[in-house]
């Protein structure tokens, strides 16, 4: 008996001491358990974090593309006024050499009837 009881004993021991250990055991699963749900919550925040900036950044990436279109298109307009302006020039440059080319022979015909008027007065008179 005194043999049992010390098997019985032995086995106590190993019992307690295995429950120590599951006792151990659990708490570390739980401070593990506990640092990765830590880790997920961060780098759930860090992908939030990430999505936004993504977001802003596509939001900024095409407003500056339609910037970019606007000014393009500004640019066409400007282009194309200055050509209608190139053109006026070119035909009042034109209307100026015609009306230019008219008063030099309207001053022409003025002088011509007065030197054929002189003319006619120094011709000798009958």
């Amino acid at each position: 008996t005194a043999a049992v009881q010390e098997l019985g004993s032995q086995v106590v021991d190993k019992l307690e001491e295995m429950k120590a250990q599951a006792a151990e055991e659990r708490e570390r699963i739980q401070d593990l358990n506990e640092s990765l749900t830590g880790q997920l919550e961060s780098q759930a925040l860090r992908h939030a974090e990430l999505q936004n900036d993504s977001e802003q950044f596509q939001k900024a990436l095409h407003e500056a593309q339609q910037e970019v279109q606007r000014q393009i298109a500004e640019h066409q307009v400007t282009k194309d006024l200055l050509q209608t302006c190139r053109q006026e020039l070119a035909q009042t440059k034109r209307k100026v050499a015609g009306s230019e080319a008219v008063e030099k022979e309207l001053a022409d015909l003025r002088k011509g009837p007065s030197k054929a008027n002189a003319a006619v007065s120094a011709c000798p008179t009958r």
